[in-house]
């Protein structure tokens, strides 16, 4: 018998809208055959993948190669395993299970003693004649990453009262419907600070929530969907160092290039923007950046794409505000989620990088003014952004 166990691997978040993808297609590294719990115990290997059956059960095992040619610097959404239905009698719905074992497409044996996980159930059922779609994201990414060795899957039936799908198998000769897999991606931008550049900006709160003038408490606009957010005051410093000067009126630059999404106003936040960075305007995809407490309205309307270091507004006081300062706040498919409390986008969040550092690795520093009786940051970022209309 199969070894069945009763783990799963964790899913992980889908593509919702528009991605790039990378389609792996390579029929002779592929590995596939059917084989029965009565008939065909042996197995076969030909030109088609059985799965369902008639008191007894036919089961498909497959393993293809997860080799991508992606750009640097992306994030891998998702993965789908597209299969051709060739015939399909009654179709049956089915589960998957990830396999922990090696095996061959010629072994008569090896089938039966791979040990594999539960899956769960595979959504929708075949059709008759067409293409198929399976959802592997999670196992995908358990090959991808190393977590575990790519030994493929199998698809088991949910009935054996004579239902019966049939795929074409990587063996078929027809033209058409080989197996391949469909792996989704979005690119990571590459933000700079969105300062003018040049010069060294002082940090007052860092991702997280931690305030520069009190050492232990947050504060509370920097978290849970604020959590990945950082405040600039006007406070600047040569790159080489000296003391810190104060400008006037500093300029808001687009960290990287998008779509403007939003440009309002409310209690919170002031004036404020909000540029989509994969261009095509969604919320529901790609990563965002917000420009908080500007000190008036943008003059760049919704909808218009703007260049990375395009200005976007100045930096003002609007809004819950004690200050001059800009609150830039970065989301994922429109959230930035906490770490702390298990929040699932914190990965994609944490890839990103501004100005060659990771978000979370802006930190404060802080020490203790006794003049003023506070603590106060010294730490200070290089921005590299140069104005661009």
């Amino acid at each position: 018998m199969l070894a069945f166990g009763l783990m799963s691997l964790i899913p992980v978040q889908n593509g919702l809208a528009v991605e790039e993808s990378f389609t792996i297609y390579n029929p002779t590294l592929t590995q596939d055959k059917w084989f029965g719990t009565y008939y065909y115990r042996d197995g076969r290997n030909n030109d088609v993948l059985k799965v369902g059956g008639w008191g007894d059960g036919y089961y498909t095992i497959i393993q293809m190669p997860i080799s991508v040619t992606v750009p640097p610097r992306v994030i891998i959404t998702g993965a789908k395993l597209y299969l051709y239905s060739y015939g399909s009698q009654r179709p049956t719905t089915m589960k998957k299970y990830f396999v922990r074992d090696p095996w061959s497409e010629n072994s008569t044996t090896d089938h039966w003693s791979v040990r594999v996980w539960d899956q769960g159930p595979i959504a929708g059922t075949p059709p008759q004649n067409g293409e198929f779609e399976i959802d592997i994201s999670a196992e995908f990414s358990a090959w991808y990453t190393g977590q575990y060795p790519n030994y493929g899957i199998v698809l088991v039936p949910e009935n054996t009262d004579n239902r019966f799908n049939t795929f074409l198998s990587s063996e078929n000769n027809r033209g058409f419907g080989k197996p391949r897999i469909v792996v989704t991606y979005e690119r990571l931008p590459e933000f700079k600070l969105p300062l003018p550049g040049g010069i060294a900006w002082r940090l007052t709160v860092e991702a997280g929530g931690k305030q520069f003038d009190v050492e232990t408490a947050k504060d509370e606009y920097h978290e849970d969907e604020k959590f990945y957010s950082l405040d600039f005051n006007r406070e600047w410093v040569n790159l080489s160092g000296g003391s810190f000067s104060v400008m006037t009126d500093p300029p808001i630059y687009a960290a990287a290039s998008g779509v403007i999404v939003s440009n309002a106003y409310s209690s919170a936040n002031g004036w404020y923007v909000m540029i989509d960075h994969d261009n095509d305007g969604k919320l529901t995809t790609g990563f965002q950046t917000k420009y908080i407490h500007l000190q008036e309205a943008s003059t760049i309307a919704v909808g218009n794409y703007v260049n990375q270091g395009r200005k976007i507004g100045i930096m003002g006081n609007t809004g819950i505000s004690l200050g001059d300062h800009l609150h830039m706040s970065f989301y994922y498919r429109n959230k930035g989620g906490n770490p702390i409390e298990g929040y699932d986008g914190s990965p994609y969040l944490n890839a990103l990088r501004m100005e060659g550092k990771s978000i979370k690795s802006y930190k404060l520093g802080t020490t203790w003014n006794s003049s003023l009786q506070r603590w106060t940051p010294y730490m200070a970022y290089p921005s590299s952004n140069t104005i661009n209309n």
